[in-house]
C-alpha cells in the first residue's frame, strides 16, 4: 500500500471532483455534508463512505439507490471493499478512479523531522538552566551544554528535512496543468 497521504479518488468522464484521502472517514454523495460532492440526481445525498486507516482504504455503500460499484461489481447495501491502486469506482452513474501511489520524493517525510522538536525543547530547557544559574556554576555549565546540544540537534534536523528553503519553481498541481 502507498502512503496514505498520497491517495485520492478522482471522478472521470466529465464530472470534475477529487478527494484527497487521508486517515479518517469521508462521505461521498450529493448532499451538502459530503466530502466528495457529486452533482447528480442519481447519486444519493449519503451515497458511500470512504474510510482510511493503517489497514488501508475501504469503500462502503451507504444504502444508496443506484449502488456503489468497484471494478464493475456492485456492493451490497453496507458492504465494504478494500481499495487498491487503479480500482474503478462508480457512485451511481458517476465513475471515479482510486489512486494510491507513493508520495513524490519531495513530499516524503524525512528522518530529520524527529530531531527538530526535541532539539528546540533542549534549547529552551538548556537556556533556562543556564540563565537561572546565578551561583550554581555546575548548573550553568550543564544548562549551556544542553543548550548547545539542542541547537546542534535542531540545525541537523532542519538540514535533514530540507525545509530551509521553499522551491523556487514548484511543479504545477494536476488542477493547474489541465
Amino acid at each position: 500500500m502507498g502512503q496514505v497521504n498520497a491517495a485520492e479518488i478522482e471522478t472521470v468522464d466529465g464530472a470534475v471532483a477529487r478527494l484527497a484521502v487521508r486517515r479518517g472517514t469521508w462521505l461521498v454523495g450529493r448532499g451538502p455534508e459530503a466530502h466528495l460532492r457529486l452533482h447528480s440526481g442519481h447519486v444519493s445525498p449519503r451515497h458511500a463512505w470512504i474510510r482510511c486507516d493503517a489497514r488501508g482504504t475501504r469503500v462502503t455503500d451507504a444504502g444508496s439507490r443506484t449502488g456503489t460499484w468497484v471494478n464493475g461489481q456492485r456492493l451490497a447495501e453496507h458492504e465494504t471493499r478494500l481499495l487498491r491502486d487503479g480500482d474503478r469506482l462508480s457512485f451511481g452513474p458517476i465513475g471515479a478512479v482510486f489512486s494510491d501511489v507513493p508520495a513524490a520524493e519531495g513530499a516524503r517525510p524525512r528522518p530529520g523531522r524527529v530531531l527538530v522538536a526535541p532539539g528546540l525543547l533542549m534549547v529552551v530547557a538548556g537556556f533556562g538552566l543556564w540563565a537561572s544559574a546565578v551561583d550554581g556554576v555546575p548548573l550553568g555549565i550543564a544548562g549551556f551544554v544542553v543548550f548547545v546540544l539542542g541547537a546542534i540537534l535542531t540545525v541537523a534536523g532542519v538540514a535533514m528535512t530540507g525545509f530551509t528553503r521553499a522551491p523556487e519553481n514548484p511543479a504545477p498541481s494536476r488542477e493547474e496543468s489541465r
